[in-house]
């Protein structure tokens, strides 16, 4: 069943949350830009928001490593001089934002009140970055950004990829999960239609936006202190 928030508590035992453009803000114009001036051409042509070249696709599937990846998108430069490792890698993590503290506490109060996991299309380049950028900015409080969850899952450690039946069913069978009372948040129509063909509830999250909104009364203030 496809939703919008405010929802009702008492309907789900547990909760799939998307990472980037959910959790944590994303800003391609910013890594497609910064491509773009390191190849020499107009990055939109292989990597956008809503398609991308095989390349990324493996590469979220952890098929290849950082090492191929770069020198892939090395090869597929025009321009004069070939751009360092360090560069790439500033263009390719330009997209992540700070993940909000709103978010945070909510996070924190949710997985004491439901079963929580994650289940990103990633990377080990942005993984390493976004966890290096949260440890900084909330570990010292508030833990490891795998405490927020009873489990994480990364498409590049597990080897699936969304929208993949194999990938949602990695923790719904792995978990003993029952689809029917299973909310799954993405923020990609087609993740979100994958989700919903396994019997799952789901949100199509507008990117970017505040999630807060979904879970009105189902936590106190005392549940969303740090």
């Amino acid at each position: 069943m496809l939703l919008s928030g405010p929802l009702a508590p008492t309907a789900f035992d547990a909760i799939i949350f998307d990472l980037g453009g959910v959790i944590l803000p994303l800003s391609y114009g910013r890594t497609i830009d910064g491509l773009s001036a390191l190849l020499g051409r107009d990055a939109r042509e292989i990597y956008q928001e809503t398609s991308q070249e095989s390349l990324f696709d493996r590469f979220e599937r952890g098929e290849i490593g950082q090492e191929v990846f770069r020198d892939s998108l090395r090869a597929l430069a025009r321009g004069s001089r070939p751009p360092t490792d360090e560069e790439l890698n500033q263009a390719w993590n330009a997209i992540l934002e700070e993940i909000p503290e709103e978010n945070v506490a909510l996070l924190r109060g949710l997985s004491r009140a439901k079963r929580t996991f994650l289940l990103s299309n990633t990377n080990e380049i942005h993984l390493a970055k976004f966890e290096a950028d949260y440890e900084a900015r909330h570990g010292g409080l508030h833990g490891p950004f795998w405490t927020l969850f009873e489990k994480d899952y990364y498409s590049h450690r597990i080897g699936l990829r969304k929208p993949d039946r194999a990938a949602f069913l990695h923790i719904i069978d792995g978990h003993g999960l029952r689809p029917e009372r299973t909310l799954f948040i993405d923020d990609n129509h087609h993740n979100v239609d994958a989700a919903l063909a396994l019997g799952m509830s789901a949100i199509l999250h507008p990117r970017n936006e505040k999630i807060g909104p979904y879970f009105e009364g189902w936590l106190d203030s005392s549940e969303l202190a740090f």
